[in-house]
């Protein structure tokens, strides 16, 4: 075992949680104005209780999850829950929400892998979030493949393109690098002990920060739609 006393630490700068708040608030301001924006537009048309006012509210939801968890003070990785679970009721709706749902899904649940770190917990993790991917796609595949981004039926694709399946073959190398390459080659020799945290860390906040990105889009198309 290392002894604390042996380890150099690195003190990165500290954000105080009133840069946060003002980072949320900004964060959250586009659901707002959206939000304005699609009241006044159903109070004008009388159409309140419409499913593209249904919809939004649903979108807006997301959209302010993910914010939250981009710019909140000390959140904890399982805070993409907040996100993934509003984002299930718009997966079938279109293809581009399916799309993100899998994105937001395959990368929100690949960074909590690490905290079941036990060896005893390996197959048990590797198995619960194959099967789970798989049964998503398969169900979406079923339900929202056939439908162009808006969820017309018109100008349909497939669900899942290149970069996906690019995105999961690097989610593959990271996962193998994490669990059996630096456990047998570095982790014996006390070598970059917290590289493989690193990687899961860098790689999964890469690919949400696309997604939180993807889902203000969304959040812009639906208000425009009301």
């Amino acid at each position: 075992s290392i002894l604390p006393e042996s380890l150099e630490s690195i003190s990165l700068p500290e954000v105080p949680p009133s840069v946060c708040a003002l980072l949320l608030m900004l964060g959250l301001s586009p659901s707002m104005r959206y939000a304005w924006k699609a009241a006044s537009s159903m109070l004008t048309e009388g159409s309140v209780y419409c499913d593209q006012s249904r919809s939004f509210f649903v979108t807006a939801v997301v959209f302010s999850s993910f914010s939250g968890f981009m710019l909140a003070y000390h959140v904890h990785e399982k805070a993409i829950m907040t996100a993934i679970l509003p984002l299930t009721l718009l997966s079938t709706q279109s293809r581009r929400h399916a799309q993100l749902y899998l994105r937001t899904s395959a990368l929100g649940h690949f960074g909590l892998l690490p905290l079941l770190y036990q060896p005893a917990e390996l197959g048990l993790k590797t198995v619960t979030y194959v099967a789970f991917l798989a049964a998503s796609v398969w169900a979406l595949k079923i339900t929202a493949e056939g439908t162009s981004s808006d969820g017309t039926g018109k100008g349909k694709s497939k669900l899942t393109n290149t970069w996906d399946r690019a995105g999961l073959i690097a989610l593959l190398v990271v996962y193998v690098f994490m669990e059996i390459v630096h456990p047998l080659l570095l982790a014996s020799n006390e070598k970059l002990e917290f590289l493989p945290l690193l990687m899961t860390s860098v790689f999964c906040a890469v690919g949400l920060m696309a997604c939180w990105f993807l889902s203000f889009a969304h959040l812009r198309d639906s208000a425009d739609s009301i």
